[in-house]
């Protein structure tokens, strides 16, 4: 004689771990880089100028910031190298 025995099925429940994070790999969602509008250096040059004569990331140009701050902080080109 044999007795059946009803265990419940496992269920999966939703949790947040599971739901809601994201893996590491996952890129983040990028945001669209904007120069500040009217930033110039101390000699007057603006963001375009460094792009079209300085290396990517603008190392070394600091020395230059002007009132607003260093290009590092205010150009695209320089913030990403």
């Amino acid at each position: 004689k044999n007795a059946i025995v009803s265990t419940p099925s496992p269920t999966k429940s939703p949790s947040s771990s599971s739901t809601s994070a994201k893996s590491p790999s996952s890129p983040s969602p990028s945001v669209a880089c904007v120069d500040t509008p009217g930033w110039k250096d101390k000699m007057g040059f603006e963001c375009r100028l460094y792009e079209k004569d300085v290396d990517p990331g603008c190392l070394g140009t600091d020395y230059a910031a002007g009132d607003m701050g260093p290009a590092s902080q205010h150009c695209c080109y320089c913030k990403n190298p």
